[in-house]
């Protein structure tokens, strides 16, 4: 975790395992690494008033007693979560690790500069150059101890929080990456606690007489994460094995040695039979699988990495790349030659003979819309307002979607009128992993008397003109369609008598002069 770091970023949040992490590696620092500068990030995140600025002013308390460093930044996360359609855990994570990078660039600068101002007190005054020549020689030597002294991110996730994520990500339907969990190092990012239990954390304050910050926001189980910490954890710890944190952390590294092991054969595989075509900035524009019928007897594993990888890099991001994205592109490659697939990013996947061919392309950006809908509050109300702005095929023509709000309520079963722009459906059934997105292949309804129907057909059936299928937007759930926006709701988690909850869909549609 320290080799070749001239300077450490640790979060602060005044919490037991921050205060823990903190300690930690001032301990570490002084006693063995004392070159390393530490500087402690706390941010504010301007939502719980009062408790919050008691959490900066501890944190601050804490930092000067222990000489470290202290930067406090404040950040209003319930507008960025506005903004951005992100729930306020995502959008305070984001900006947390935004702040986190920024400061660890102010730091690096200032160990470039000290070590500038090192060499030149010790420079001899009759052979230190002067002018512009020895002025582009001291940038040099300052960007060249900036580059060695690399300054890393340390965050304070602990034993039990491996488990919990573990758990997140198998019960949303992680893959085997995904259950891989966090790693000690990765990247700039180190987790020195990563090791130790919350229950040693605490002890470890306790013998030391150091006391920390309780956010009162972690007894509030509308959070995912809380309630598998507060509910779901205590359950199995006290019904099924005790030590289940150990467990899950097990097997988490269990999974993220295979999950290397496949990733560098997935490498092997992609140098034989993928290749890239650049454009601008490096960019990845296309990529061409030849022997497409010597790749696909590779094995499943294999074949659905590179996959993966290529969808990866041709969209510059692993946002909104789903399984289902992966299976459809291996179902195309045992399709006929001509056939394509849209998908997320501007990427379009298209089956020529024995090749497959991956392109990123400029159509219309509503083909390519794709986004997960998590509803975190999981009280008796609450309300997600979600940003779409592009246009749909809805009424027999393209229209402008501005937004959809999705609103939590109680009895409503017998007191509501749905129409074209409203829909409800049975919240406690249809919960997380929805999406919002446009067609795919294997997409169906489930109608009537448990039959299902494929939507290919009924886009057929109503004459939605071929040009304009793949704009009809979808709240589906993998590839079982709730709702055809404007075409048809099928019978999935509709609201009867036994009905608790409800989550009310409107589309907001711009009208036209």
């Amino acid at each position: 975790m320290f080799n070749g770091v001239g300077g450490i970023v640790a979060g602060l949040s005044g919490g037991a395992d921050s205060v823990c992490l903190i300690l930690t590696l001032k301990s570490i620092i002084q006693k063995f690494k004392p070159e390393i500068r530490l500087a402690a990030v706390h941010v504010n995140h301007g939502i719980r008033g009062d408790e919050a600025r008691r959490d900066e002013e501890f944190s601050k308390r804490l930092s000067e007693s222990l000489g470290v460093e202290f930067f406090a930044y404040h950040r209003d996360i319930p507008a960025a979560a506005r903004e951005t359609g992100m729930s306020e855990e995502e959008a305070g994570r984001c900006a947390r690790y935004a702040i986190f990078r920024e400061t660890a660039e102010r730091i690096a600068a200032g160990i470039a500069g000290g070590e500038l101002k090192q060499s030149e007190s010790g420079a001899d005054p009759e052979t230190a150059e002067s002018g512009a020549a020895g002025e582009l020689k001291r940038r040099a030597k300052d960007a060249e101890a900036g580059a060695k002294q690399r300054v890393v991110i340390a965050v304070a996730h602990h034993m039990d929080d491996q488990a919990e994520t573990f758990l997140m990500h198998l019960i949303r339907g992680a893959g085997v990456q995904g259950l891989s969990g966090m790693e000690p190092v990765s990247g700039d990012i180190i987790r020195p606690l990563l090791c130790v239990s919350r229950r040693e954390i605490e002890s470890f304050l306790e013998e030391r007489g150091q006391d920390y910050v309780v956010d009162s926001t972690n007894s509030d189980d509308s959070y995912t994460r809380n309630r598998i910490r507060n509910v779901l954890m205590p359950l199995l710890r006290k019904e099924f094995n005790f030590n289940i944190s150990d467990i899950l952390c097990s097997t988490a590294d269990d999974m993220r040695k295979l999950s290397s092991y496949v990733e560098n054969e997935a490498k092997r595989a992609a140098a034989r039979y993928a290749k890239y075509e650049y454009g601008a900035q490096r960019k990845p524009e296309r990529c061409v699988i030849s022997g497409l019928s010597r790749f696909m007897a590779e094995e499943a594993v294999i074949k659905e990495r590179v996959v993966r990888n290529i969808l990866f890099r041709c969209a510059g991001t692993r946002k909104n790349i789903y399984r289902r994205h992966i299976e459809a592109v291996l179902e195309l490659a045992s399709a006929q030659t001509g056939k394509s697939l849209n998908l997320p990013h501007n990427i379009t996947v298209r089956r020529s003979y024995d090749e497959l061919v991956f392109e990123t392309c400029k159509k219309k950006q509503s083909e390519f819309f794709d986004a997960e809908l998590v509803f975190e509050n999981d009280g008796d109300g609450g309300k997600l307002s979600f940003k779409v702005g592009r246009y749909i095929y809805f009424g027999g023509r393209l229209r402008f979607l501005k937004d959809i709000t999705f609103e939590i309520m109680q009895n409503v079963y017998g007191n509501f009128t749905g129409n074209d722009y409203t829909k409800y459906f049975d919240y406690d059934k249809i919960k997380n992993n929805t999406h919002l997105r446009f067609k795919m292949p294997g997409d169906y309804f489930e109608i009537s008397c448990g039959g299902t129907k494929k939507l290919k057909s009924e886009l057929i059936d109503v004459k939605i003109p071929q040009e304009y299928r793949n704009q009809v937007l979808l709240l589906a759930q993998e590839h079982k369609v709730l709702w055809a926006f404007g075409v048809r709701r099928g019978q999935s988690y509709q609201v009867d008598e036994s009905t608790d909850r409800a989550v009310r869909v409107c589309l907001n549609i711009q009208e036209e002069n």
